[in-house]
């Protein structure tokens, strides 16, 4: 852990990968769907690709463990 480095975002474990991947030698057909409910009350199915590689991810801004270790600062001092 260092300091000022952003918390990584979790992501799908790579046991659940191996899993599929097992899965998927043995010939059964093993996919992640994302339902996306509309307004208009529709929905739509998406195919999620888990095993794409995640640092092609744009991340959004995530707090460091220097701005919470500053936050629980402030909460002391305040006390």
């Amino acid at each position: 852990i260092v300091k000022g480095k952003s918390i990584p975002r979790p992501g799908t474990p790579e046991s659940f990968k191996v899993l599929m991947r097992e899965l998927q030698s043995l010939c059964l057909d093993i996919a992640v769907h994302k339902v996306e409910t509309r307004e208009d009350g529709t929905s739509r199915d998406t195919e999620v690709d888990l095993m794409a590689d995640v640092n092609s991810r744009r991340t959004p801004s995530r707090p460091t463990y220097e701005s919470i270790a500053r936050d629980e600062e402030l909460e002391e001092v305040e006390d």
